[in-house]
C-alpha cells in the first residue's frame, strides 16, 4: 500500500534516502572490488575478459543509479521523491547526467532544485546542519562535473534516445573490425581485451559509425582505475543522498526551485 498522506510520504522518502546514503550506494563499488580481485587471480584469458566486461557493466549501472537519484530529487514535486525515483527511466537518467556537467554554471541548488542555504536558515534549521549542508554542497558541486565527465566517456549515456543502448559483446579486436568495416584490423596488442559494440543506430545500421566499440580491458592498472571510478560514483551518490536527507529532516523537501523541468537547458 502506498503512503496515503504527505507525512507518510515524507517518512518513506527519508527512509529511502537514509538507506541510499548507507549500504545501498556501496553495492557497485563492492562488486567492482570483487571483480578486480577475481580478474587478477584468473589464469584463463576468456574468464578475465568476461569479468572485465561485467566490471564495465557495473560502471554503467553505477552511473545510471546516481542519474536516477538526480532525477528523483529534481522531480519530487507534486508526488514524492520515492515516487519520482520509481518513475525514472534510463532516458531521464541520461538527461540528468548530461546536465550534471553543466552544474558548475547553474549551481548545485538549481541543478538539484534544492532550497538555498538561506532558506534553511530562515526555517530556523540547526546552524550545524546548515553548515554541513553548505560544506557538502560545495563538495558535491566540485564532484558533479566529474560524474558528468565519466558519463560522457560511456557511449551508452551519450544519447537521449532510450532505445539506443543495445549492446553486443565481441571477443576480440579483430571481430570488432570485421563487424564494423568488413575488414580485419591488426590489433594484436589488444588480444586480451573484450569489447561492447554499442548500437547508436536504433537497429538501422548504415555505416561503421553506427557501432561504437567500448573496450573492456584486463590490464591490472586499468581495471584498478575503473574500480576506483565506480567507488567514486558510489561515494558521490551516498553523499548526495545524505545532503538531501538534511533537507528532508528539516521538512523542506517541498521547498526549492520548482522549475524549469529536467532537460529544459539541453
Amino acid at each position: 500500500m502506498w503512503p496515503a498522506s504527505p507525512e507518510a510520504s515524507l517518512i518513506a522518502d527519508r527512509a529511502y534516502l537514509r538507506d541510499y546514503a548507507g549500504w545501498v550506494s556501496s553495492i557497485h563499488g563492492v562488486e567492482a572490488r570483487a571483480l578486480v580481485a577475481a580478474i587478477r587471480k584468473a589464469d584463463d584469458r576468456n574468464l578475465r575478459k568476461a569479468l572485465s566486461t561485467r566490471l564495465m557493466q557495473s560502471r554503467v549501472s553505477a552511473l545510471l543509479s546516481i542519474g536516477f537519484l538526480y532525477v528523483a530529487v529534481r522531480e519530487r514535486f507534486g508526488s514524492s521523491l520515492l515516487q519520482a525515483r520509481l518513475r525514472a527511466d534510463a532516458s531521464s537518467a541520461r538527461t540528468a547526467l548530461r546536465e550534471a556537467s553543466r552544474a558548475a554554471d547553474t549551481g548545485l541548488w538549481r541543478f538539484l532544485r534544492l532550497p538555498e542555504p538561506a532558506e534553511l536558515r530562515k526555517a530556523r534549521v540547526d546552524p550545524a546542519a546548515v553548515n554541513e549542508y553548505v560544506d557538502s554542497g560545495e563538495q558535491r558541486l566540485a564532484n558533479v562535473a566529474r560524474i558528468g565527465q565519466l558519463a560522457r566517456q560511456d557511449m551508452l549515456l551519450s544519447t537521449l534516445d532510450a532505445g539506443r543502448h543495445n549492446r553486443i559483446i565481441v571477443a576480440s579486436p579483430r571481430s570488432v573490425g570485421l563487424i564494423k568495416t568488413g575488414q580485419e584490423s591488426e590489433l594484436h596488442g589488444l588480444s586480451n581485451t573484450a569489447f561492447y559494440l554499442v548500437d547508436l543506430s536504433g537497429g538501422e545500421l548504415r555505416d561503421e559509425g553506427d557501432l561504437v566499440a567500448v573496450a573492456s580491458p584486463t590490464t591490472p592498472a586499468v581495471i584498478e582505475e575503473i574500480a576506483e571510478e565506480i567507488v567514486f560514483i558510489d561515494a558521490e551518490a551516498a553523499a548526495t543522498a545524505a545532503l538531501v536527507s538534511l533537507v528532508a529532516d528539516a521538512g523542506l523537501l517541498d521547498a526549492g526551485d520548482r522549475g524549469p523541468a529536467l532537460g529544459d537547458f539541453l
